[in-house]
């Protein structure tokens, strides 16, 4: 991003499209902004209200950064520019935080121009505040934006994306993610950058929280201790207790993907596996197991991730040993 452009180069084309809309006077009552994690849907929707609020424009439409309208959104201060988001981290966004919402967005502009709502998880409104929202979508408030973020357009109820214009966020084309990320990260070099680049499927701003996460190393560690375990120099007890500590849900999602790349190895003949520098190894164990417990096992990682999600308390020790023992079996 620079001064003149001041948003990520992969959005630049949706956000001349929206403009576009805005100088029309066509622009929706709600959007639904649908891509992977990592492209920056959130920010595009802080600058779009920004643009909206903004007395004094750019040209290219973005907030001049000076004017009170500004200024109260730097400060969050703004009467006009609300944001609703679970009020915990992976809980849900309750039915009272959308009636208040309605009922502030009932009211006029108090700057006169518009009002802007951003939903971000859309997926986490449980059922009764979405049917509450879905009210006031059908019925919008004039010159009122809502904006609702999600990375699966399938987890939105259909009677909610069914009054929304959906904007759709593409992964950029590797150049462009390496061009970016090369000028935006320090003391990482070009391979680790597209290795990172596909451990994050693509999505550039997923590479810079894996490099402030040190994740290259954190996943060394790990296929190291697994190597280890499947090799027998280590018990199932012994590596649950050396994993416990681990975030589990960045622990799965590694396991993940060197079990499909193992099912990839087994069921294509000319591949191109995701975690090439553990190519040898994994084509090693691929020969010691079958197809079928590799689908099975890998059956058994989804589950255990979903299960992240849920309000049951884990054992985390006992999880990973069930998945050992599942993988031994």
């Amino acid at each position: 991003m620079n001064e003149s452009q001041p948003i990520y180069p992969w959005l630049i084309e949706s956000w001349k499209q929206v403009q576009s809309q805005i100088d029309q006077n066509r622009l929706p009552h709600a959007f639904l902004f649908v891509g992977a994690e990592g492209l920056g849907k959130r920010t595009f929707a802080d600058f779009l209200a920004q643009s909206l609020l903004c007395f004094d424009r750019t040209k290219e439409g973005f907030a001049c950064g000076q004017c009170r309208s500004c200024q109260l959104i730097k400060a969050g201060t703004h009467p006009d520019c609300r944001l609703i988001v679970p009020e915990e981290k992976g809980k849900a966004i309750k039915i009272d935080q959308i009636r208040e919402l309605i009922a502030a967005t009932n009211q006029t502009a108090q700057l006169g121009a518009y009002k802007t709502i951003i939903i971000d998880p859309a997926q986490a409104m449980n059922l009764s505040a979405a049917n509450a929202l879905l009210k006031t979508l059908e019925e919008p408030f004039e010159r009122t934006l809502f904006v609702l973020i999600t990375p699966y357009l399938s987890s939105v109820p259909a009677t909610i994306r069914s009054r929304c214009q959906i904007v759709y966020f593409s992964i950029p084309s590797q150049s462009m993610a390496l061009d970016w990320l090369k000028q935006n990260t320090e003391g990482v070099s070009e391979s680790q950058l597209i290795l990172l680049l596909t451990l994050a499927q693509g999505a550039p701003l997923k590479v810079i929280d894996l490099i402030a996460q040190e994740e290259l190393a954190f996943r060394e560690a790990l296929f190291l201790s697994w190597q280890q375990f499947a090799q027998g120099q280590l018990s199932v007890v012994d590596l649950a207790e050396g994993w416990k500590a681990f975030d589990l849900e960045r622990l799965l999602n590694h396991w993940m993907s060197w079990t499909a790349d193992m099912i990839r190895i087994k069921t294509v003949d000319s591949v191109h596996v995701v975690n090439e520098d553990f190519s040898t190894y994994l084509h090693l164990l691929s020969q010691c197991i079958g197809t079928e417990s590799l689908y099975y096992f890998y059956d058994a990682l989804l589950q255990a991730r979903q299960s992240l999600f849920s309000t049951v308390n884990l054992n985390q020790q006992l999880l990973i040993e069930r998945l050992l023992l599942t993988w031994t079996h």
